[in-house]
């Protein structure tokens, strides 16, 4: 099996999609055909804390983000040899709270619909 004498290039962030103190980024490789790799790695920050996530995947998921709080994010990829040089950084973003709201009606509409009297 093949060994990579030295770290994969610099990753893209493509996407950060940020949810509930949750948040995905999107990596892709500028030369994803050469790329012998191990993995991916996010960091986001506020400037004060970091979050870091690893995933096999280009889709790294990091939690405990605080919602309001504005972060930015860079990606490494990941092989035997090391981590690349950090991706450029993500446009600032902010984690909003959009929990499922629940209606206090009792039952859900789907069910009253399908329990209805012809």
């Amino acid at each position: 099996s093949f060994i990579p004498s030295q770290p994969p290039e610099a990753p893209v962030i493509t996407s950060v999609s940020a949810v509930s103190g949750r948040v995905v980024v999107t990596i892709e490789l500028p030369n994803a055909e050469r790329y012998f790799g191990t993995g991916f790695e996010a960091e986001c920050t506020d400037g004060s804390s970091s979050f870091i996530g690893q995933s096999e995947t280009a889709s790294v998921a990091l939690e405990g983000l605080e919602n309001g709080v504005s972060y930015t994010c860079v990606a490494r990829a990941l092989n035997a040899a090391g981590a690349s040089a950090d991706s450029v950084a993500s446009a600032p973003f902010v984690s909003q709270n959009l929990e499922e709201e629940t209606i206090n009606s009792g039952l859900p509409i789907w069910l009253l619909i399908q329990a209805k009297p012809d």
